[in-house]
């Protein structure tokens, strides 16, 4: 038994905002409404994050959540993925290529090849796990949640993601923590 050694590490060349985006569903707890899964989708330049609750992990749920967050942004020139079967689908692949969207992926046994989707996976568990007092009401949250990670200064680039994709600082929001509106 030989064991080889590792083939050098290859960065993909990025050189601009939401040039090249990692996806990834993580799964959550489930919501009052039986979500519990997200597709995750980071920009490798900025570290700009986007999460989106999805029903399953489906090509037709992940190109459904991909076009809403390709709805603000664009798309990017490439999607990196890793082989799930709903990113390995002939129509997922169909529908990136129709928008002009290369699709790359990480070998099977190396899923550190899309390490920052999976670092913010980590983070944005914890976020919510710290910052929501009821495990079935992240929903409620994501996007506060996703806001002041957006913003905050990355420890990799020094830079929040908001400015590195808008050239600005980011202005100062209030969230307030509110439960949903019940009604006795």
């Amino acid at each position: 038994n030989v064991l080889l050694p590792h083939l050098p590490y290859v960065p993909y060349p990025v050189g601009s905002p939401w040039h090249t985006v990692a996806i990834d569903f993580l799964t959550v707890a489930p919501t009052r409404s039986g979500v519990s899964k997200l597709l995750v989708v980071v920009d490798h330049f900025t570290r700009w994050a986007e999460a989106v609750p999805v029903a399953g992990e489906s090509a037709a749920e992940a190109l459904k959540a991909l076009l809403c967050v390709f709805s603000i942004h664009g798309p990017p020139a490439r999607v990196l993925s890793d082989q799930g079967s709903a990113f390995e689908a002939q129509l997922f692949k169909d529908v990136l290529s129709q928008l002009g969207v290369a699709k790359s992926r990480t070998s099977v046994y190396h899923p550190n090849a899309n390490g920052h989707v999976e670092r913010f996976n980590s983070t944005i568990l914890n976020l919510l796990r710290t910052h929501v007092t009821r495990v079935d009401a992240w929903q409620d949250h994501l996007r506060s949640v996703l806001w002041a990670y957006n913003t905050t200064p990355h420890s990799v680039t020094g830079y929040a993601p908001f400015f590195l994709m808008y050239g600005r600082e980011p202005p100062t929001l209030f969230f307030p923590a509110l439960e949903p509106y019940v009604d006795y």
